[in-house]
This record gives C-alpha cells, structure tokens and sequence, in this order.
C-alpha cells in the first residue's frame, strides 16, 4: 500500500521531470516550475494605531515590479513575513502579531499569534520586536499549507540585568490557505521552551530531495551558545542536531539584534554576522544539514547594532551593512578574504524624513538586494548588480521609492526557494519605478514659521508633480497633484503646532525642506 505522503513525492518527481524534459527541448511549450513564494512583499504603516490601513505589495510578478495598494489589519515592522504560493499568489502576511488578510482583515484565528506582555505593549502599534526571528514555509507536502516560525518575547531578569528582552519559547502556527482564505489550523503551537533563544539568524534553507526544511536557530552564550538545527519534514518539526557554537561571542545578548544570517543561493554556504564579532561562514551540506570548514573575517561596527548581510545572486559576494554609514562587499574567491573586502558606499545625509542608513537587506526575486534604514522612511536602498564586484555593482542609495513610510528596518525574511534547475532569481524582471529621482533641497518657504498659510516657491518653473506635506513621523497629511506652478501655496491652519516636511516629487527630481507651524 502507497502512502498518501508516497504519492505526493512520486506526483513531485513527475512533475519536476515534467517540467525538466519541457524546458530542454525548443519544440515543445515550455511550462515554467520556478517557484514563486517570495513574489509579494508587504509594507504597511500606521503611526495612528487605527485598524484597517492603507498597506502596499510590492509585487514582482509578471516580468515587472510594481506595487499596488492593499488594506491591512495593522503596521508591520521588525517581524515582517510574507508568503505567495508556488504561482505568485499572495496568501498571507503577518507582522508577528497577527496574520492578515489581503481584504484589511485578520485571517480566521489568526489573531494574538504571541499574547502576553511583549504582545499587549508593541502589536496595537504592528511591532513585535526582534528582527529576523520569524519566517513562513511552504509545506511541501501539502499544496496551500504554511509553518509559520516565530520565536516568542519576553521581557524579564536575566543574569545581571534586571530588564532583558528574552526568547525563552520557539512556536509554530500551520496555515492553510484556499479561494476562500486563508485558516489558522495550529497556533503557537510549542516546539521547545527549555531554553534562552538567540534573538536574531533564525533562517532556512530547502534540503536537498526538495521536500524537507532545514532550520537554524541559537541558543544565547549564557544559555549555552549552541547552534539548533531542525529538519522540517513531513512528520512535523524536530530537533535534529544541537551543538556547541564555534565561538559563542557571537552569540551574546548584545548580537542578539545586532546582525543577520543568510544561507548562499547555491545552498553550499552559510554566513552569520554580528557587528561587534565579525563574519562567520561555513561550507553546508544541504543532504546531511552538516556544517564545516569554519572561518571568520573579524570586521566590527561597535558604535553601531542593526547591521545586515547578504549574498550576491550567484553566492560569490557578500554584502555587509553598518547599521549606519557604510556599506560593503566581500569577495569569497579571494584567497585572503581581506583582499577582497571593499568599501561599496557610504551615507549621503538624506532624510527621508529620517536618516536613511543602512540597516538589513534581502535579495529580492529580480536579482537585485534591497537594503532597509532603522528609521520609517519612503525608500529602501539597492544593489542592482549584486554578482558585479567593487563599484560595478551599481549601489543606489534610496533608489526605490516607497509609496508609503515603511516600518522601522522592515523587510521580508525570505529563505532561498529555488533550486536544482531553477533559476535562484530572474534578472529580466524590470521596474516601472526604476527611473532615478534626483534629490535637491531648494524650495523657498515664506513665511516660515507660519501660523497659517505657506507659500512654496521654486528656483524653477515646474510643469507639473506632486505635493506632499507629512509629519515628521512620515505620515503623509496631504497630497495633491499640480500642473505648471511657479509656486504653491498650502494652508497649515488645521494642523497642530510643530514641524513638518514639505515634499515635491517633479521632473525626476524631489525637492525636500521643512516648515515650522506655531499657533
């Protein structure tokens, strides 16, 4: 008798030789079998704390990126994590908080997925705290079901500190998702609660028969400093191998958040990196979930914590963030890795409304990496050719525009999907976004301060474009479009007291300075 988990994996088998024989020969139709789980990535904010929000995907479907306006439950931050089915369609999201809908609503049951403390103070705002310690993953067993990982917060005692941000639970929730919605099946379900968790570098990476997942996670040096290494498989989640970490320096409290980890796009390495202890990189065996071959490359950032790694499409660079002013580039065939460490880009001052430096990054399926900022700001920063060495990766700082403030160092915390034959990204996929925005700072604003109104001139006559006043928080309170303009003229009167941004986007440039409001 053939299992029912048999015929799953011998129907994969056929379709994947299916899809293998079609794309080798130029006299049959071609059936595409790229998987297309991280096709939509979500940004929304809401500094009103308001359920049903403005929220945006940012949809990488169809050869283009484009992104299209969607309501959400709530803002999402830190805990960022979003997934599509195998077509690139969007299922669900969550901001660790709750899983929501593409309607502006929560999905059935899928409300308080971590109740407590942490939950009751930071998710009415969409926060929870702690970045990359979240992630969803296809079952590959079950068409339409989701694991959702999430390591739980506490906030309490531990060792000499008398109020500590602490992981001490690993949960799962299991989701599925059909035409009609989407159903919390399993939530928060305990996978283990006998340990200090790491807060950050919970990450994945498909295993070798295409079927099965493995997981990293960590233990705290105080806790051990161990290396947990899952396999997520049809029978569930287990623990599959702990081990003393190689240097558990790595792994203390202040690393905790101060760092990310990410598996190569050929599967064969892993990399983990802590702003005050450097870079570690291992060889991986995706059969075995073995790592080997153990090296660091003791770069450190200590004025700085929020700093973010990834590798380059064709897993030849890394590329490492200060959590502040610089960005660089390692190149891994250099025999002597300091032969290959470059400086790729330094911070330009822009505000945006808030410094825009340069925090956690994530290859995106069009080749390119997207960099976040620990501010909500309108942009994410991009490496557009990421397999290019030194300059001639093309690094633009705030070269994607966001249509809305994006939550603080919000970005997905996407494992590598595609392997064995697929294609890891798919570089023909261009924007409509991508034409660049100069940034000047030359409006004159008179009067300024103002109690009421504020006239907005230009060093230039422009044709047309678009007005935004917002908050300094980034809130946008206005916008309005105008054709042919010398100057502007916007009535502050029902605004509060205080500072505001006043924003023109026209003619490829954008034109930024402030205005001060008193009664």
């Amino acid at each position: 008798m053939i299992s029912l988990t048999m015929k799953k994996l011998l129907f994969n088998n056929l379709l994947l030789t299916f899809c293998i024989i079609f794309g080798l020969s130029d006299k049959l139709t071609v059936v595409s079998c790229q998987s297309k789980y991280d096709y939509n990535w979500v940004i929304a904010s809401n500094a009103d704390g308001i359920p049903g929000i403005d929220a945006y995907v940012i949809d990488f479907n169809g050869g283009k990126r484009t992104s299209r306006e969607i309501s959400a439950f709530n803002s999402i931050h830190g805990g960022n994590s979003v997934i599509s089915d195998k077509n690139g369609s969007l299922q669900f999201f969550t901001n660790g908080c709750e899983f929501m809908d593409t309607l502006g609503g929560i999905v059935a049951n899928g409300e308080m997925i971590s109740p407590g403390e942490i939950y009751d103070t930071y998710c009415p705002f969409g926060i929870y705290v702690g970045a990359q310690n979240s992630t969803i993953l296809p079952d590959m067993y079950n068409d339409n079901h989701y694991y959702y990982l999430q390591k739980e917060a506490v906030l309490g005692p531990f060792g000499e500190s008398n109020f500590a941000l602490l992981y001490p639970v690993l949960h799962y929730s299991y989701i599925e998702s059909t035409t009609l919605g989407s159903n919390v099946l399993i939530k928060s379900e305990k996978i283990d609660s006998s340990r200090y968790y790491f807060g950050a570098s919970l990450e994945s990476i498909l295993h070798e028969n295409g079927s099965d997942w493995w997981v990293v996670n960590y233990t705290l040096a105080e806790d051990g400093g161990k290396r947990l290494t899952y396999l997520l498989d049809q029978n569930g989640i287990n623990l599959y191998k702990e081990e003393e970490y190689i240097d558990p320096n790595s792994l203390n409290r202040e690393c905790s958040s101060a760092g990310q980890s990410a598996f190569s796009p050929d599967g064969k390495l892993y990399a983990k990196f802590c702003s005050f202890t450097g870079i570690d990189i291992f060889d991986f065996d995706r059969a075995t979930g073995e790592f080997s071959n153990y090296r660091n490359f003791p770069i450190s950032f200590w004025q700085n914590t929020n700093s973010g790694l990834a590798f380059s499409p064709n897993s030849q660079f890394i590329y490492i963030s200060s959590g502040g002013d610089e960005l660089y580039q390692l190149d891994l065939n250099e025999e002597n890795l300091e032969d290959g460490f470059l400086l790729i880009g330094e911070y330009d001052g822009f505000l945006d409304p808030f410094p825009t430096n340069f925090t956690y990054m994530q290859l995106g399926p069009d080749c390119k990496i997207y960099m976040t900022s620990t501010n909500g700001v309108y942009s994410y920063h991009v490496i557009n050719n990421p397999d290019e060495k030194g300059q001639d990766c093309n690094f633009v700082q705030h070269g994607f525009e966001l249509p809305i403030a994006n939550g603080t160092a919000s970005i997905p915390n996407f494992p590598v999907f595609r392997f064995d034959g697929d294609e890891v990204c798919d570089p023909t996929i261009t924007s409509v976004f991508d034409i660049p925005v100069e940034v000047v700072y030359d409006l004159e604003l008179y009067p300024n301060p103002t109690n009421d109104k504020v006239i907005i001139g230009f060093a230039e006559v422009l044709r047309k474009g678009t007005l935004f006043i917002k908050s300094m928080s980034g809130q946008v309170l206005l916008k309005q479009e105008f054709d042919f303009s010398g100057s502007l003229e916007v009535s502050l009167t029902e605004y509060d007291a205080g500072m505001y941004m006043v924003e023109v986007v026209s003619g490829g440039k954008r034109y930024v300075d402030r205005v001060v409001k008193v009664d």
